[in-house]
């Protein structure tokens, strides 16, 4: 992976990358701002960025800025450096497009340890041109990956500058693939086309509604606190088990399962990552519940006959 060092000092750029050397980075430099922005919008951009604050000609954040509003979808991941004189500036970087801001002087294990997670962030299986088709595209009102992922990007760039509360949810549909398995396909995709049908209508004009993968869906809930994301992930639990679904003339009974979180001033991945850590909770505790907020488990009561 390549990783552009951008600082003014030919001290500090050869300090950073000592302390990445162990990483099998491929490793690039730039001195100043033109320098950077030139590499960061080229054809084959680095994949992360470490930029200094004070980088000359063209600064950290208003670099950061730039990157942002040219690469619309999947820009490098910037891990921006603030020195002590910029105390209590966090905040600006990350709105102005930096995905990760440490102030420095920064550790060799924790900057190992931040670019790491830049790795892991951009790598993530959702990149370049992966669009999803096929029956995605019988969904109606449902957004392709890359589409819901740009829509998650925006998103999170408009909750920052607004300093507003934004929500998401990754919903799993359980058993699809059994589904599939023992009914055929076709079975799975009327089932899908349904519950999105009953999903769509309980969230508002302005959240969106997204497939990432054959059986996992992502919910962007704006405006909506770490408090209340449970409730609304909850009633499009309860709406997916109201009634059985039909396919060919047969019932068929599916459940979903739901990890939610808040956040606004994460990347789209590491947003959808902390997601999936709470779908795994919610898949734990027996399917057909969601996990979400201040780890709330919502889950069916069964009422006997």
């Amino acid at each position: 992976m390549d990783v552009l060092i951008a600082h003014g000092t030919e001290a500090s750029r050869r300090s950073v990358a000592g302390s990445l050397e162990e990483l099998g980075l491929q490793l690039r430099e730039a001195a100043d701002g033109p320098e950077a922005l030139e590499a960061l919008l080229s054809a084959e951009p680095p994949r992360v960025a470490v930029v200094d604050w004070d980088l000359p000609r063209i600064e950290g954040p208003e670099l950061c800025r730039l990157v942002r509003d040219f690469h619309v979808v999947d820009p490098p991941y910037i891990l921006l450096l603030a020195g002590s004189a910029h105390h209590g500036e966090v905040e600006r970087g990350l709105t102005a497009g930096a995905h990760d801001c440490v102030r420095t002087p920064v550790t060799t294990g924790e900057l190992k340890a931040r670019v790491e997670m830049a790795r892991r962030v951009v790598e993530l299986p959702w990149g370049h041109g992966e669009v999803c088709g096929g029956p995605c595209a019988a969904l109606e009102g449902v957004l392709g990956r890359e589409a819901a992922v740009q829509r998650l990007d925006a998103e999170l760039a408009r909750a920052r500058r607004e300093r507003a509360d934004l929500s998401i949810g990754l919903v799993d549909v359980d058993g699809l693939g059994r589904l599939n398995e023992s009914h055929g396909r076709a079975a799975g995709d009327d089932v899908l086309r349904d519950l999105m049908a009953r999903i769509r209508p309980l969230l508002r004009p302005y959240d969106a509604l997204g497939r990432l993968e054959g059986e996992e869906f992502l919910v962007i809930v704006s405006r909506t606190t770490e408090d209340d994301v449970a409730d609304v992930l909850d009633r499009l639990r309860r709406a997916a088990a109201a009634a059985p679904f039909e396919s060919a003339g047969e019932k068929v009974d599916v459940t979903v399962s739901v990890g939610g979180v808040s956040g606004r001033e994460e990347s789209a991945g590491e947003l959808i990552a902390k997601a999936r850590e709470a779908l795994g909770e919610a898949q734990g505790a027996g399917r057909d519940s969601v996990v979400a907020g201040r780890k709330v488990v919502l889950e069916a009561v069964l009422i006997p006959e």
